[in-house]
């Protein structure tokens, strides 16, 4: 679906899906209202998706109105806050959004009896580019091939894995673990995958927070993981930070990168 843009006054009301081939549209729309208006508005009540190439443009005219009454989203989808939320663009956006859902969730260990219901959510998690393809460039698929059934027996065998349910449907929506590194000193964190259709529940930093409470992390006060692109900004939000104290990619294997964070408890 192309994108549609209405313009009423200072507003322009986003429909249907911004991607690198529509975005100079909607970076001129923004750049000839820049010099005679105040103030913008974005209603994104019926925006579907937003790239890369999208979020730069409202970079941009964060920047621009920023020297005058401010750029403001109005009706944003709870799929269009998360990709907001991940970028780090939450962190000085204005932001209008629907009401939240009051569902709330209970969380209880992982068996081997729930490794087919947790791969299921794994594939669930993997099938939704939403956010994956905030970085075009980057094919991630790669990153999720280990996860089939004999690598989630021993998660569930020999980790502290853990599930977590929406507690008015019972459905699994998000998974995790935590295992001890082998020299003891610190906790690995990974697994970490939540439904797509549950994220206004904040799953990822839900779950985050209890394998953070788990006895491993207690236990070494330091909390480490590799991050793949297009959650890492995540992470940070949440208090980790690369080990060097820059941004660097670590290759996992022959064609697999992802970034490596840690924390301390």
């Amino acid at each position: 679906m192309s994108m549609k843009i209405i313009r009423n006054n200072n507003t322009l009301e986003l429909v249907g899906r911004i991607d690198a081939e529509n975005a100079p549209q909607f970076e001129a729309e923004i750049n000839s209202m820049i010099d005679n208006a105040d103030s913008l508005e974005l209603n994104l009540n019926n925006l579907e998706y937003i790239s890369s190439a999208g979020l730069r443009v409202i970079l941009k005219a964060h920047r621009a109105f920023s020297e005058k009454k401010g750029l403001t989203l109005t009706n944003v989808p709870k799929i269009i806050v998360e990709i907001f939320d991940i970028t780090g663009f939450t962190d000085f956006l204005s932001l209008k959004s629907f009401k939240e859902e009051t569902a709330g969730t209970y969380c209880r260990r992982m068996t081997v009896s729930d490794v087919p219901a947790v791969k299921a959510l794994i594939e669930k998690g993997i099938a939704d580019d939403k956010v994956q393809l905030i970085y075009e460039d980057f094919e991630c698929d790669a990153w999720f091939d280990g996860y089939d059934l004999d690598y989630l027996t021993t998660v569930a065998e020999h980790y502290h894995a853990y599930l977590m349910f929406e507690d008015q449907s019972d459905a699994l929506v998000a998974c995790g673990y935590i295992k001890l590194n082998d020299d003891g000193k610190s906790a690995y964190v990974g697994m970490l995958f939540s439904d797509p259709a549950y994220r206004h529940l904040k799953l990822g930093s839900k779950m985050l927070k209890i394998l953070e409470q788990d006895s491993y992390a207690q236990e070494t006060k330091k909390v480490v993981l590799n991050a793949s692109m297009s959650a890492f900004r995540f992470y940070q939000k949440m208090g980790y930070k690369f080990p060097s104290g820059e941004f660097e990619m670590t290759q996992v294997e022959d064609d697999t990168y992802g970034v490596d964070l840690e924390k301390d408890l």
